[in-house]
């Protein structure tokens, strides 16, 4: 126990709380050093002691301060790792040097690790490959005067990589209509990797069955966002038409058959080149069923020098889908 009285110092011997002895110097001195108090030159009478008081105390090692940033980064095929981080020590003290790990998580609450076969990670724990959101946490160890620290979550946000930034083929082979849906190739690569229909994306169709224009659309899926569009162009089918015979003669004042038949529904339209010579008496305007047939009469009014012409147009039902068909039989008329 040390108290100062004016110039000099009580100095008392205690021992379990008993004090045996005390001795009033006159001091000379000063205080210096961490936690130890040098008295020189203690002067007792006419003796001169040299002596010190040494108390000891515990430095404690220091805690340092471990920080992680957000990152946003695309999807790119391989591992992504948050930034290096941030780590601080005492003002004026030694600069943290403990190893840093990094442990990334899928939930918020950092319970649930990364792993190969959910995020493409090389281990538990590891830096993630697939695109998502995820969770880290950095840890210092300890070393030196700091000890072991751990940083609050950083989020790491890997984005899916768009499909205009990958090499597309998408084939455009133009079609005829025949009732069945038409597709297209698609083929669509990142690098030396060939994406996979329905894990990388997915293909839909529109207006692909009947005649005109088809849409295909390539939309990103998983670690791929966006879409690629082309159209296509399907062709309207021509019927299959028949008419028999496909020429002939006859005499004026008689009349002549044709017979015509298409594999679809249609009504057809009959004309002659000049009435003069030739009228069609019956057929002009009749229908034809599928895969049916329906008769053409015309009759011969007067002779003629060269052949007339009888045109047949097959027009179909479904003339969304369907041409029409144009079919021409010439004819003599004999006196």
């Amino acid at each position: 126990e040390e108290s100062l009285i004016g110039s000099y110092m009580v100095i008392k011997l205690i021992i379990n709380s008993q004090v045996y002895d005390e001795k009033v110097i006159a001091v000379r001195g000063d205080l210096s050093g961490e936690g130890i108090i040098t008295v020189a030159d203690i002067t007792i009478g006419k003796n001169m002691i040299l002596g010190k008081v040494e108390k000891t105390f515990t430095i404690t090692v220091a805690t340092p301060t471990i920080t992680l940033v957000n990152k946003t980064a695309t999807y790119t095929g391989s591992a992504i790792a948050i930034d290096a981080a941030k780590v601080t020590g005492v003002a004026n003290g030694d600069v943290p040097s403990g190893a840093i790990t990094y442990v990334y998580y899928v939930d918020e609450e950092c319970k649930t690790m990364t792993t190969s076969a959910n995020n493409g990670a090389a281990s538990n724990g590891a830096a993630p490959v697939k695109a998502g959101t995820y969770y880290v946490k950095a840890t210092i160890a300890a070393k030196g005067n700091y000890g072991a620290a751990t940083s609050s979550a950083a989020t790491l946000t890997i984005s899916a990589k768009s499909l205009n930034d990958v090499t597309s083929s998408i084939t455009t082979t133009a079609y005829t209509y025949d009732g069945t849906a038409k597709t297209q190739t698609v083929k669509l690569t990142d690098g030396s990797y060939t994406l996979v229909a329905g894990t990388d994306y997915e293909v839909t169709y529109a207006n692909n069955v009947n005649a005109g224009t088809a849409t295909v659309t390539v939309t990103g899926k998983g670690n791929y966002a966006g879409t690629l569009t082309k159209t296509f162009t399907i062709e309207k089918a021509e019927p299959k038409v028949t008419m028999s015979p496909e020429s002939g003669s006859i005499r004026f004042n008689t009349d002549g058959t044709i017979t015509v038949g298409s594999d679809v529904a249609g009504k057809i339209t009959v004309t002659s080149s000049d009435t003069e010579y030739v009228t069609i008496k019956s057929g002009n305007g009749a229908s034809v069923t599928a895969n049916g047939t329906t008769t053409v009469t015309y009759t011969g009014v007067k002779a003629t020098e060269t052949a007339e012409t009888i045109t047949v147009v097959f027009t179909p039902t479904d003339t969304t889908n369907y041409k029409a068909v144009t079919k021409t039989f010439e004819v003599i008329v004999n006196a």
